[in-house]
């Protein structure tokens, strides 16, 4: 639509509002949208989706914030059991494979919560880990997968 925008009788605003649009369209959501089929990548890349929407908050923070308040709405799969799928990940790092699996230790007595929760003011500090509790090895117990790598 921003290419025929001349065709087209708009306002200045909404002039505006739709070349705004078409930046978060080309540099934020099609990126992500072109992974969504990746299962392995879900988790990373939706962090990373949500960090590239904090950035974006320069550029418009009014639809950033919304476009975080709906999205976080919508992470039922980073849940602690299905958090370490994470681990077939290759390109997470090392180190952060190494404190995903320490954090498998953390004994977590909370309910069982169908999605995660993202701290919306902390979202730059967000990680793969930070989901990962004991429940995770649950995981493991649910697809019969050993979490046991032999050396």
């Amino acid at each position: 639509m921003f290419l025929f925008r001349k065709q087209l009788e708009l306002t200045a605003e909404r002039n505006t509002n739709l070349e705004k649009m078409s930046v978060f369209i080309v540099f934020i959501y099609l990126p992500y949208w072109f992974k969504t089929r990746l299962p392995l990548e879900a988790d990373v890349s939706d962090i990373k989706f949500l960090k590239d929407l904090d950035d974006f908050k320069k550029i418009d923070d009014q639809l950033a914030t919304k476009i975080i308040n709906k999205f976080c709405n919508h992470l039922w799969y980073i849940s602690k059991e299905l958090i370490c799928i994470s681990f077939f990940n290759e390109d997470i790092e090392c180190a952060e494979k190494e404190k995903m699996v320490k954090n498998l230790k953390i004994n977590d007595d909370s309910e069982r919560k169908l999605k995660a929760k993202v701290d919306k003011e902390n979202i730059i500090q967000l990680t793969i880990s930070q989901f990962v509790t004991e429940k995770s090895m649950d995981f493991f117990k649910i697809t019969g997968i050993s979490p046991f790598v032999p050396h």
